[in-house]
């Protein structure tokens, strides 16, 4: 009967290393890790473009480990947060020139639209910092 697996030695190249390391860190610890954190700690570390650093977090990932996943459940959410929150900024500007013109043909409700522009901006502006907070909360 054959013992615990040997560990593998850290690769010779420094960007795979570099993963190597953060990836034991992380296995230790016990934290959830994908391969698009990686390939964004990796890009951030050594100052290279992000589709390279995911081309050498892949490789990387595909002999050594490949049980990581590519993204977590988090991670996914974050560009369809920043899309929506597009919507009510862009309705809210929409509400101002309603507001605008109506107010020129001499409609009192001036206020009640710049309220409800005012308003959507800022569900605009929280569902953004929110995506954010989703996207660099989780950093070291």
């Amino acid at each position: 009967m054959k013992g615990p697996a040997e560990p593998l030695p850290p690769p010779e190249d420094e960007c795979e290393r570099y993963v190597h390391e953060r990836l034991q860190n992380y296995r230790r610890d016990s934290i959830p890790v994908s391969r698009f954190y990686l390939a964004s700690l990796l890009a951030k570390a050594k100052r290279m473009r992000h589709k390279y650093a995911s081309e050498v977090v892949d490789r990387y990932c595909d002999e050594r480990a490949p049980a990581i996943p590519d993204y977590l459940g988090k991670e996914f959410m974050v560009p369809y947060m920043k899309m929506i929150s597009l919507l009510p900024g862009a309705t809210s500007i929409l509400v101002v020139i309603v507001t605008v013109v109506r107010f020129r043909i001499s409609d009192p409700s001036f206020r009640n639209g710049l309220l409800l522009a005012a308003g959507l901006l800022v569900l605009g502006i929280l569902t953004y910092l929110r995506s954010l907070y989703r996207e660099f909360g989780a950093e070291d």
